[in-house]
């Protein structure tokens, strides 16, 4: 009977802590070619677009707030991750624009 209260103290622990970083590491499907990211901790860099396009980024929660960079410009955006990440949906824009210029979305294909 103890050793059950126990777990069941562990485990109402468990729900309160809170989530550890998200996953963002791998490989995307993404309306601008493969995308791979590498996470190290909060910090995210990437390829996209046959490695012409660069991403640098932090992840906050369950969103990675990043820069990016091509041969077509620059500027920044965010994507949040789905709940089972596989998945991504989010929106970029060009230099100092004030307003989202469009999606930006992906599918994992893999870690």
């Amino acid at each position: 009977m103890r050793n059950l209260a126990l777990a069941a103290l562990v485990l109402l622990a468990c729900q309160k802590t809170p989530p550890n970083l998200r996953d963002f590491s791998g490989v995307w499907d993404t309306p601008f070619g493969y995308m791979h990211l590498v996470q190290d901790g909060e910090k995210v860099r990437g390829k996209y677009h046959s490695d012409l396009g660069s991403i640098d980024g932090r992840i906050k929660g369950d969103t990675l707030y990043f820069t990016w960079s091509d041969p077509d410009g620059s500027g920044d955006g965010f994507l949040v991750l789905s709940a089972d990440g596989r998945s991504l949906d989010g929106a970029y824009r060009r230099g100092r624009e004030p307003d989202w210029e469009g999606r930006w979305w992906g599918v994992r294909l893999s870690k």
